[in-house]
């Protein structure tokens, strides 16, 4: 079991602290329990107004992608274009973007981009191999997705 925690809303000051406990399934990420807590008796009580304004679904994606520690892809844009159509790029950073969306869902990426992209599964396949050799995805080991 793994924990993320931060000071919430204010990073220094809190008044309460949250903790995420994760679990992983197939490798990946996902949350077995929340918990916010006051951080002393000063702090003001957890209400059902302070829950709504808590935005859990961002916190979790922000923790979920430190957990992930998967390395990004970083290429500059000049590395990317050289050599390729407008077009092409922007096809393949389409192609990026679903990808690394269905991994971290943890749906099978190559299928998702060939649903989303209206791509045989052999086309989706090469949109990938393409995006990931134009730096778009980071490399990866043969028949391991990773986004």
């Amino acid at each position: 079991m793994e924990e993320t925690s931060r000071r919430w809303p204010d990073p220094d000051e809190g008044p309460y602290q949250l903790t995420l406990r994760w679990s992983r399934r197939d490798g990946r990420p996902h949350v077995a329990g929340v918990h916010l807590d006051p951080l002393d008796d000063k702090s003001p009580p957890v209400t059902t107004t302070v829950m709504r304004d808590l935005k859990l679904a961002g916190i979790m994606l922000e923790d979920r992608e430190s957990l992930d520690r998967i390395p990004q892809a970083k290429a500059a844009p000049e590395e990317i274009v050289a050599g390729m159509r407008p077009a092409t790029v922007k096809r393949l950073r389409r192609a990026a973007a679903i990808y690394q969306e269905a991994w971290r869902a943890g749906r099978p990426p190559t299928k998702e981009v060939g649903e989303k992209m209206n791509a045989s599964p052999a086309a989706a396949a090469n949109l990938v191999r393409r995006a990931r050799a134009a730096g778009m995805l980071p490399r990866t080991d043969s028949g391991v997705s990773q986004g």
